[in-house]
């Protein structure tokens, strides 16, 4: 046997032991992230191995096209379409109801079908499955719209930003990937904030995705709460529309938060649904480029804030 052939039944074994204590782990309710994981990246290990340097590679660098399919059919509605239609229809009709060229949706939906995004029972019929139905909510269809739409634009300008900075990241404030891609100087929060309003309704409502505990990583992972004593403030720097705060809230009821970003774009009581939740959050109008105006709290929060700002 060759070493490739060694090496892919070794990893094949490996898949089989993990996959096993997955199982086992599962039905005790049990949590397996870890086995997951270690799922995952021996799959795709066993896949290099197999396939040949220049298949591999050439997917590698065409793994865009899930993505652009996957925005495509956001914007057609095509998921809404198949939950209103049984969650199954054709293509003919997805085509006649999306009012997209045939020809075109077919490519998206078979791009997303090799992807186990949807499934396809039988010749050009689709159906939604598990990963499908993930989007019919608007908050995760807005935070993936987010991740192709812009984080990928941002990312194809990412090579050109590096060739002219010569492989450094400036320390004074410069023109990021950011804002080359959408042909700004302001930000990436100013900008979603004012020059472009769809954007960033569509980011806050990705957002709130968080405040439904579906980070891969949340804030509770990094930081345990509980060592907070009861009546402890929580300041929430740029906290948007609070989707961190209220489900750590609820988690900790002995906690109260203050919430800051650039407008008072507070949800109401209706949209929290609790009573002892809402009472312990405050939303306070704040740039944090000016002095901060809540002084002594026990904690101050910035999620995802520092990184899109130059030192100084």
């Amino acid at each position: 046997m060759t070493r490739q052939g060694i090496q892919a039944e070794h990893l094949a074994s490996r898949i089989t032991q993990l996959t096993r204590q997955y199982s086992e782990k599962t039905e005790e309710g049990v949590e397996a992230s870890e086995e997951i994981r270690s799922i995952s990246a021996a799959c795709t290990e066993l896949n290099a191995l197999i396939s040949t340097p220049e298949s591999w590679v050439e997917r590698i660098a065409l793994s865009y096209s899930s993505s652009v399919a996957i925005c495509i059919l956001l914007d057609l509605n095509v998921f809404h379409l198949l939950s209103k239609n049984n969650e199954s229809a054709s293509l003919d009709t997805l085509a006649r109801f999306s009012g997209c060229s045939r020809a075109l949706l077919r490519c998206a939906l078979k791009e997303v079908v090799a992807k186990h995004i949807l499934d396809e029972p039988s010749l050009e019929i689709y159906k939604l499955n598990d990963r499908s139905r993930y989007l019919l909510n608007d908050n995760n269809a807005c935070w993936v719209h987010y991740l192709v739409d812009i984080g990928l634009q941002a990312a194809a300008s990412l090579p050109e930003y590096v060739r002219d900075n010569r492989g450094k990241i400036p320390e004074d404030r410069h023109r990021n990937a950011f804002q080359m891609t959408f042909n700004t100087d302001q930000p990436f929060y100013q900008y979603l904030r004012y020059a472009d309003p769809l954007r960033g309704e569509r980011f806050d409502k990705g957002l709130q995705r968080h405040a439904e505990g579906a980070a891969q990583t949340s804030i509770e992972d990094v930081f345990n709460f509980t060592h907070l004593k009861p009546g402890a403030v929580v300041v929430d720097v740029g906290g948007g529309r609070g989707q961190h705060s209220i489900r750590i809230a609820r988690q900790h009821p002995q906690l109260s938060f203050i919430i800051q970003d650039y407008e008072n774009a507070f949800p109401s009581k209706e949209d929290i649904n609790d009573e002892s939740v809402f009472s312990r959050l405050q939303w306070q109008q704040y740039d944090y480029f000016t002095e901060q105006p809540v002084k002594g709290a026990h904690v101050y929060l910035l999620s995802n804030i520092l990184m899109d700002n130059a030192e100084g």
